[in-house]
């Protein structure tokens, strides 16, 4: 039953292809993909605080898919807090 849920929220979700993403790559519009879900961080952008490592680490990554660093521990390590407070800037899913 979840599985349906999750599906039927997807379809009604904008998608967006990896371009239009990579379009979104500046810190007053930073977009980003993690596990073929976009967010919109631009509002997260605004204060370095925001997050610990400070933005160095976020500016290079805008517009592009980084799965990787999100989730690999070893490349960049992120908590269950972080994926919560990443939730709150969803837009979309990564069109296929």
């Amino acid at each position: 039953m979840a599985d349906e849920q999750q599906r039927e929220q997807q379809q009604e979700e904008q998608q967006y292809t990896l371009q239009e993403v990579s379009l979104h790559s500046t810190r007053d519009d930073g977009w980003i993909v993690v596990d073929g879900v976009v967010y919109d961080i631009s509002d997260l952008l605004e204060d370095e605080t925001n997050h610990p490592g400070g933005l160095t680490l976020i500016l290079p990554e805008l517009g592009t898919d980084v799965s990787t660093l999100f989730v690999d521990a070893g490349v960049h390590a992120h908590s269950p807090a972080a994926a919560d407070q990443l939730a709150l800037y969803r837009i979309g899913t990564l069109a296929v």
